[in-house]
């Protein structure tokens, strides 16, 4: 979608339509930077979302509903006290900018009519939704704007609401935007983009091609097709089109190039890629917070085995101090205070040898004290060999993590590996507040043939599939020499057709970090044969006597079982 004003413009039309007069039954906060409206238009119930998410900021309607906090922010408090049972009035685009308007009417304690204004700042980075009185002062916003040397708006609570300055030519003024035209001498592209109010590259390249079809690039044609586009909703240029395949644009008008799929209404276009590219863009989000604990975490483990490696090298040469010190005692009748070196023969190697002594000490107390040096380099490679087998378990351990991470498809598969994360300790879990927080969202269960497949979702669920779930004459599936699921095939003492088997092996190999290659190999046993691996990590196992399939991967949506 272009931002800018044109195509607002055309969404801010039809939302108009459609949800003018409707009434406001409920509002929620899902994100910290979205709200969504549930709006009755007399005929259905329709849900209006919000956001201010830098990334992604937009307004249109949608059927993707999300998990509400339990905790009401102060912005929704807010907008429930004031408009949580407003009637919609008018919905346009405002101050010809980025900024969507609309105009509440709700009723006082008193029952008496007032006015509120919700207004929606589109502006990447520098996006708010605002709440006004009647007056047009600021009762709250999400974001609050204290003025200063780099920012003179403000909107503070009380404070008289002024939309963001522009010194622009409004690209819906065609005279004075023919002026501007005729007195630059820039390319019309560049400066319709750099100069113009509400125009985007786009849009740019848009009005050209229209003015090209018109009789030529001049400055009144470029004039005319950008004035009609300003008004695009309410021309036969009105057709939203979406990429075909890409799926990550769509405009207000006729596109001027090929491979394009028609549409009847703009929020339609708006719901299928704002939604998608909104949830792939909170997952990696979140997924991220998560990356960087568990970097750290592998940092951590790599620094650690490199010092206890090195001090392994170390403790290795205490059976040279041991037997340095035996070859002292045996031959301290050779030895005098104060001497820094003894001849030896040293029965081990069967030859004589220079053995070094500490003049400041007796040799016979110099052979206690390597004896002592012996003693604890012992004790210490045997605590500092467990602690090196540790951390090389806990480094794969979070290797499976981080795969976990790159596989999730949604906020819910991150929610499990943070989840298991709080579980063992490499995250605080957070202090419930009011309810108590729902666990992450059960394992996958697959119907295939009349056999139940289920396939783990992180470490913990895959504990629960293969040793809770499964018995021990189910099948067991999983990529061969790769972290993923864990699926068990319920046999329920039936013997499992080829198909099902190949099914379950493809589901397995999807939900794998092979997911992008053409062919995976996958092991499969039965779940006797399956045993949880000594470090006692979650979702760590071995296995025996088991047999590999090749296959394609393939997440077989078709046979999930909501």
């Amino acid at each position: 979608m272009p931002s800018d004003y044109i195509t607002l413009n055309a969404l801010a039309h039809e939302l108009n339509d459609k949800l003018s007069g409707g009434k406001i039954r409920r509002i929620c906060q899902p994100e910290k930077d979205e709200i969504t409206l549930s709006v009755f238009n007399g005929k259905t119930n329709l849900l209006l979302v919000i956001s201010a998410n830098p990334n992604s900021p937009r307004v249109h309607l949608t059927t993707t509903k999300k998990e509400n906090p339990y905790a009401a922010p102060p912005l929704l408090m807010i907008l429930r006290k004031y408009v949580g049972a407003a009637v919609i009035k008018k919905i346009e685009t405002f101050a010809n900018d980025r900024i969507l308007r609309f105009t509440l009417q709700s009723r006082n304690e008193m029952f008496d009519d007032e006015t509120f204004y919700l207004v929606c700042e589109l502006m990447g980075r520098y996006s708010n939704i605002i709440l006004l009185n009647e007056n047009e002062r600021v009762l709250d916003a999400l974001h609050k704007l204290v003025p200063d040397e780099a920012q003179k708006r403000q909107i503070l609570p009380n404070s008289p609401y002024l939309p963001p300055e522009q010194n622009k030519v409004f690209v819906g003024d065609e005279d004075a935007l023919l002026q501007a035209l005729k007195a630059t001498d820039r390319e019309y592209r560049d400066f319709l983009v750099k100069e113009t109010a509400g125009v985007s590259g786009a849009s740019a390249d848009q009005i050209l091609f229209e003015s090209e079809k018109l009789g030529g690039k001049t400055a009144e044609n470029v004039a005319k097709i950008a004035a009609t586009f300003a008004n695009v909703y309410s021309t036969p240029y009105y057709v939203p089109t979406l990429k075909k395949g890409e799926k990550g644009d769509f405009y207000p008008y006729v596109y001027a190039f090929e491979n394009v799929e028609k549409r009847s209404f703009l929020n339609d276009c708006a719901d299928e890629i704002f939604s998608e590219t909104d949830r792939m863009e909170r997952v990696k989000t979140k997924a991220k917070d998560l990356e960087r604990v568990l970097n750290a975490s592998v940092k951590k483990a790599k620094n650690s085995i490199a010092l206890l490696e090195q001090k392994l090298k170390e403790e290795n040469k205490a059976e040279e101090i041991r037997i340095k010190a035996e070859l002292i005692t045996s031959n301290l009748y050779k030895t005098a205070p104060r001497d820094t070196k003894v001849e030896v023969f040293d029965y081990y190697k069967n030859e004589t040898v220079s053995i070094e002594l500490d003049p400041a000490l007796s040799p016979s107390a110099y052979a206690q004290k390597l004896y002592k040096k012996y003693a604890k380099l012992k004790r210490g490679k045997e605590i500092n060999q467990a602690m090196l087998e540790q951390n090389k378990e806990n480094l794969e351990y979070y290797a499976s993590l981080l795969s976990q991470l790159a596989l999730a498809q949604n906020i819910e598969d991150v929610s499990i590996t943070e989840e298991e994360m709080q579980n063992v300790g490499l995250l605080r879990k957070k202090q419930a507040k009011g309810k108590e927080k729902k666990s992450a969202a059960k394992f996958y269960v697959f119907l295939c043939e009349g056999f139940r497949l289920l396939c783990g979702r992180g470490g913990q669920q895959n504990d629960e599939v293969t040793f809770k779930e499964a018995k021990e004459g189910d099948l067991w599936l999983h990529a061969a020499k790769s972290h993923g699921t864990h699926v068990v095939i319920l046999t329920e003492k039936r013997n499992v057709p080829e198909r099902v088997l190949l099914a379950a092996a493809e589901i397995a190999a999807y939900y794998s970090e092979r997911r992008k290659d053409e062919n995976v190999s996958i092991d499969y046993t039965l779940r006797k044969f399956v045993r949880r691996h000594p470090a006692k990590k979650p979702g760590l196992v071995y296995y025996t006597d088991y047999k590999t399939i090749v296959v394609k991967p393939n997440d077989h949506s078709e046979l999930l079982q909501k």
